[in-house]
């Protein structure tokens, strides 16, 4: 009888341990569960919030229906994620190259795509760079006579800007995705760097810039660049402003933000006067049937500490809500 007692007890004593390994499991799983709502939630209110900010009072539209289907269930398409698809696309795509057809060009030949910056050699004029809003970048060395594509490798073949070292013409820098606020740019991937003159070409930053509406490479310091960064077009924040690396793009730094829904899109140097700059700010953002491309944000900006610092220009030049780019 004792061992039949001593045997009921520890039964007893080993089923309250399992019931409270399972409720302390449960309580585990429980919460875990919260964490990744919670955190869905977030990225869901995120695309809800800007969903109603550029497409509030507006009617359904086929549009509407394509967007939703490719942003569920976050509501609006994470930069990140087109970014990452863009990658892999490119690594199937270089992957299978020895599978593809040969084409060749059949016309037409009275139309072109187009072109968003240029890049001249300072030494022979012969080399040109060009940038094109979704064809890479093309390098001429005989004056324009043939042209041959640079960028075949990368993820995106949306160009924004292209900038030549006026120190060493081997170095040159681009800008992946078109500054234009078109129907709809290519967004592209951040800042590339050649060393070799085109050959080959490596990302080095501002993933999440979007788009790209210049690059300057400071004429008195090589390792000094300077990038005007658009930002998502179709969402606030992100990248955007004017960014500067001091060591040649191997890091970068927010030297210039306005707002979150106002790009960098331009930028010049004195040509005298290296640590004179002026920026161009544009305020614009669009939603899948609304564009605004205007706002308080839009105006000139100038430095003269070579970036550390910036005032804006209003004196004889356009202010208020209506200016554009």
């Amino acid at each position: 009888m004792d061992k039949i007692n001593v045997i009921l007890k520890k039964n007893q004593r080993m089923k309250k341990t399992i019931t409270l390994i399972l409720t302390f499991s449960a309580l585990i799983l429980g919460a875990f569960i919260a964490v990744i709502i919670t955190f869905n939630d977030k990225d869901v209110d995120q695309g809800k919030a800007t969903s109603q900010l550029f497409e509030a009072n507006t009617p359904f539209y086929p549009s509407h229906w394509m967007d939703y289907q490719r942003a569920y269930p976050h509501d609006y398409i994470k930069p990140e994620s087109y970014i990452s698809a863009m990658r892999e696309a490119s690594v199937q795509k270089n992957g299978s190259r020895d599978l593809r057809l040969d084409w060749e060009f059949e016309g037409p030949t009275n139309i072109g795509g187009r072109i968003t910056d240029l890049a001249i050699h300072p030494s022979d004029l012969n080399t040109i760079y060009v940038a094109a809003a979704s064809g890479g970048v093309l390098k001429t060395t005989d004056l324009g006579n043939t042209w041959v594509n640079t960028f075949t490798e990368a993820s995106t073949i949306s160009i924004g800007a292209v900038a030549i070292d006026p120190n060493n013409p081997e170095v040159l820098y681009a800008g992946t995705g078109e500054a234009n606020a078109s129907s709809y740019s290519f967004i592209g991937d951040g800042i590339y760097k050649t060393t070799n003159g085109g050959d080959t070409w490596e990302n080095i930053g501002l993933n999440a810039s979007a788009y790209i509406g210049r690059i300057l490479v400071d004429y008195s310091n090589s390792e000094n660049v300077f990038i005007a960064a658009c930002g998502n077009l179709f969402s606030i924040g992100g990248e955007r402003g004017i960014y500067r690396s001091q060591n040649g793009g191997v890091d970068w730094e927010q030297i210039l933000f306005v707002n979150d829904s106002t790009s960098g899109v331009d930028l010049v140097q004195h040509p005298e006067d290296p640590e004179i700059l002026y920026a161009a700010m544009w305020e614009r953002k669009r939603g899948l049937n609304s564009r605004d491309s205007f706002g308080d944000g839009s105006g000139i900006w100038k430095s003269t500490d070579g970036g550390d610092t910036w005032e804006e220009m209003t004196n004889g030049v356009p202010t208020g809500s209506n200016v554009g780019r």
